[in-house]
């Protein structure tokens, strides 16, 4: 795979080790071991019936409920979310099984993930998930290893691209 950026030009080289990719909705992290994408993480409770605020990481944000079962990080806990309502970015939602504000309560804080492999598959060439960008090795045009993809923030303008050099800076 290769892409390219102003001059440089990325190729696909898996690093090994947890990547992460940074947004302004926040921080989602890829862990290859077991290849999960953190798609959103509960905020806390709203209201007395359960429900519970989700600062979702995926575009549009509602979209973190078309995934099916989210887990833990563990994949030991997995949880039924569906949307209740949205005011911007703030998703209100409910979780199976959970019907009052103390058992909200003591989801925050909680990441909600993915398996890599239950993102949909994208068809079209010129599209692609941040997180297959990390860990690209990144070439000058003559073809000089730069260094590596680290993350990819989105601040609402355009995606930005860090890249950590070969050299460590």
């Amino acid at each position: 795979d290769q892409i390219f950026i102003d001059g440089l030009h990325m190729k696909r080289q898996d690093k090994g080790g947890s990547h992460t990719v940074s947004s302004a909705k926040g921080t989602a992290s890829r862990d290859p071991a077991q290849n999960l994408l953190c798609l959103g993480v509960i905020t806390g409770p709203v209201g007395i019936c359960g429900h519970i605020r989700v600062k979702s990481f995926t575009t549009p944000p509602e979209k973190i409920a078309d995934y099916g079962l989210l887990r833990d990080m563990s994949g030991h806990v997995q949880f039924d979310l569906s949307i209740v309502r949205q005011r911007g970015d703030v998703l209100t939602a409910r979780l199976a099984g959970v019907d009052n504000r103390d058992m909200a309560q003591s989801f925050k804080g909680q990441s909600l993930f993915i398996e890599r492999q239950n993102l949909p598959v994208i068809d079209e060439e010129e599209l692609y998930y941040h997180t297959d960008l990390i860990g690209m090795a990144v070439e000058t045009k003559d073809g000089l290893l730069y260094g590596y993809v680290r993350a990819v923030h989105d601040f609402g303008a355009g995606d930005l691209i860090e890249v950590v050099r070969a050299n460590g800076e």
